[in-house]
């Protein structure tokens, strides 16, 4: 294989960022400060490729292929999750996170999102697992925590005829999306723009989907200038 072949071949192959070079009709990756022996192995199952030291034995297959379907026993969970107790993120791991996600396109982070989902379907959380879940997320341990705000009684002009009438004037449809109400699930949510159930003027409420509505409850200061802007118009 001559050099110029390596250099087709490589961008194809996985070499973790390292250079790759042919010296003596053999295939070599620097490892730290030190040329290694390597060879070039095709994924019979994927047909993704990589390099691999000389001498070791390899199965014809890549770590992605063998390791798809597997499922850890009860007791490797529990090693795991123990092992991963009280583990917290330094602030130098959390900026090159954000710097990784800053880098994706629109299209490369939907891409990633559908292959979060797809592993994820199927899965069922234990009783258990779904309890504390809802422990952990109650009160003030929410991040959504407003001090109880949602417990507080709405105006008394605050009627299902009030509320029709805002849907009405915004034709029935979703302000964000223009989702239309006859083909969502459920009637559309009549949303404080200012998050301040005791201001019922038409001026402050506007007609969302479930969807958008549930958006709402993170960025606030953003959705409230979004929607002022919008109202505005």
């Amino acid at each position: 294989m001559t050099l110029n072949a390596i250099e087709q071949i490589s961008p194809k192959i996985d070499t973790g960022g390292r250079k790759v070079r042919l010296k003596n009709e053999r295939i070599q990756i620097l490892f730290g400060t030190r040329w290694r022996n390597v060879i070039m192995i095709i994924c019979s199952n994927c047909g993704r490729g990589w390099y691999a030291h000389e001498g070791h034995n390899y199965t014809g297959r890549c770590i992605r292929c063998v390791q798809k379907g597997r499922r850890h026993s009860e007791e490797t969970k529990r090693k795991i999750s123990e092992s991963h107790k009280g583990l917290t993120a330094s602030d130098e791991t959390k900026e090159k996170l954000r710097e990784a996600k800053a880098g994706r396109s629109p299209h490369e982070k939907a891409i990633w999102r559908k292959k979060v989902s797809d592993a994820k379907k199927g899965r069922k959380l234990s009783p258990e697992h779904c309890e504390a879940i809802s422990k952990a997320m109650k009160g003030g341990e929410n991040p959504n925590w407003r001090g109880g705000t949602s417990f507080e009684l709405y105006p008394v002009g605050w009627t299902r005829t009030f509320k029709e009438q805002i849907r009405h004037r915004d034709g029935y449809r979703c302000q964000v999306c223009g989702a239309p109400e006859a083909e969502c699930d459920v009637r559309l949510s009549v949303h404080h723009i200012d998050y301040n159930k005791k201001n019922i003027s038409p001026n402050n409420l506007i007609s969302l989907c479930r969807k958008h509505h549930a958006k709402t409850l993170a960025n606030r200061e953003y959705w409230k200038g979004y929607f002022q802007c919008l109202m505005a118009e």
